[in-house]
């Protein structure tokens, strides 16, 4: 009896682990996302005054000035795929780029979740962290970073 529970927790948890696994791994072509018509990759010296006046947009870049992480800090930004204008919801990011992502807490305390993106082939993440309201959800940032 024993040896059959042991048997079959195992045979559960692996059946759990492949199930997460999948969802995590599955990839969504996000080379076209672009963030003020810029991409991770480009080149980078400085952003024009006029497309970051109010300090919408974090930029980091890599030793050789190539931009690896782009931040939102509010709704003040472009965002466009495929071509697209993604708007302020997150409705909007589900029907441009689909429905492979993992949804999670992002902070607990302050009721916020997160989109999670993942390009495998381009090594991009993509993060929507957003808040659950009345009027729907949110969005509070956008972080798109090379993995």
């Amino acid at each position: 009896m024993k040896k059959t529970t042991v048997i079959l927790i195992f045979i559960i948890l692996a059946a759990l682990l492949k199930l997460s696994w999948s969802s995590v791994n599955k990839s969504t072509d996000l080379s076209s996302l672009t963030i003020n018509d810029l991409s991770l990759g480009d080149q980078f010296t400085q952003l024009p005054d006029a497309l970051n006046s109010d300090n919408s947009l974090k930029i980091e870049t890599d030793k050789d000035g190539k931009i690896v992480k782009l931040q939102t800090v509010n709704d003040h930004t472009n965002i466009s795929a495929y071509g697209t204008t993604i708007t302020n919801n997150t409705e909007s990011y589900k029907s441009i780029l689909g429905n492979h992502f993992v949804n999670k807490i992002y902070d607990y305390s302050q009721g916020m979740n997160e989109l999670v993106y993942h390009d495998s082939e381009n090594n991009i993440n993509l993060e929507i962290v957003y808040l659950k309201t009345d009027k729907g959800n949110k969005i509070n940032w956008v972080i798109m970073s090379r993995t």
